[in-house]
């Protein structure tokens, strides 16, 4: 089944952007300004993609976004706008979990880690293998790990950030796997989308159940429960 147009939204970290695929077969991109608040860029960056396109808001048959785990403003900020693109045009979000954006950009045989959200001493793992048709596949439960629960069995290669935890940096070097950067790509969020859509286009789902995939509760809801626990309000 052919893809329909999908705008997506990749707005998990600081650098973000939008893709589009034009009527040609080409993909377009337009980035956010890194470091920039995406809440006033994303809506002029998809209008300049639209229009170097040649579409329109009209054109939008799905809107993918990437889900996290990520920052937590920048990930409000594109779900509301995919949700809102979405509730305008009537139709469905396609929520793309940001492991997924990055492995999609990894050459190489399986299995590999993606790690996100780092935080301390600990960050959020995913485990890919190839499938069948050769695309990263999850396999298993992805969660939260440290240095003494990583289970780096097996795996060619984890893909982690300046931010990975000393320890478990430590620990791929100790096991000879490379640790490679990130790369938080537009163009590979619209890929994965239109590769799920092929495969069952029930994955464009109501805007409404679209959330953040959080890999920890967020510092002030954190900081709100222990006021709350202290009879603070």
């Amino acid at each position: 089944m052919p893809s329909p147009f999908i705008l997506a939204i990749e707005t998990s970290q600081r650098q973000g952007g939008v893709a589009v695929q034009g009527s040609s077969g080409d993909i377009h991109t337009e980035s956010l300004q890194p470091g920039g608040r995406h809440s006033d860029d994303l809506i002029p960056a998809i209008d300049r993609l639209m229009a170097s396109a040649g579409r329109t808001f009209e054109d939008v048959a799905a809107v993918a976004v990437s889900i996290g785990p990520g920052g937590f403003t920048g990930l409000r900020i594109g779900i509301t706008t995919a949700r809102m693109i979405a509730e305008v045009r009537g139709v469905g979000v396609i929520p793309v979990p940001t492991a997924v954006v990055v492995a999609d950009r990894i050459d190489g045989h399986g299995p590999i880690l993606v790690a996100l959200a780092s935080k301390r001493e600990s960050c959020w793992v995913t485990r890919f293998g190839r499938g069948g048709d050769d695309h990263w596949m999850m396999t298993g439960t992805p969660g939260a790990v440290t240095e003494t629960t990583i289970d780096l069995t097996g795996v060619h290669l984890l893909v982690g950030d300046e931010h990975l935890p000393a320890g478990i940096r430590a620990r791929c070097e100790q096991a000879g796997v490379p640790v490679l950067p990130p790369t938080f790509d537009p163009a590979a969020c619209l890929h994965v989308a239109q590769r799920m859509w092929s495969r069952d286009p029930g994955v464009a789902v109501d805007p409404a159940a679209v959330m953040p995939l959080y890999a920890r509760e967020p510092e002030a809801v954190a900081l709100w429960r222990g006021r709350s626990a202290d009879g603070v309000r």
